[in-house]
């Protein structure tokens, strides 16, 4: 057999193994954010994911502005609801 199609069968037999697991979205307007409030650490979730969850990093596939825009919007997101309730997480 091709090596590529033995690529493709174990990475069947992953998939069928580790079915991915559904994860609820943050809902940004209760204030609660894993990994920190502050616009760093915002960054930091956004460019090298959260441990532990669903959420993967974007890495060097994002440009660090674009990032940054991100950051802001999230903040917009949050300025919307209470400030005052945001916790870390």
């Amino acid at each position: 057999r091709e090596q590529s199609d033995l690529i493709a069968e174990r990475e069947a037999v992953a998939a069928d193994m580790l079915p991915p697991t559904p994860a609820d979205a943050r809902v940004l307007a209760g204030g609660v954010l894993r990994g920190g409030k502050h616009p760093i650490d915002l960054y930091r979730a956004i460019h090298q994911g959260i441990a532990g969850s669903p959420m993967p990093g974007v890495g060097d596939a994002v440009s660090e502005d674009d990032i940054w825009n991100l950051v802001a919007y999230v903040q917009s997101l949050l300025a919307d609801s209470d400030n005052e309730n945001v916790t870390d997480l």
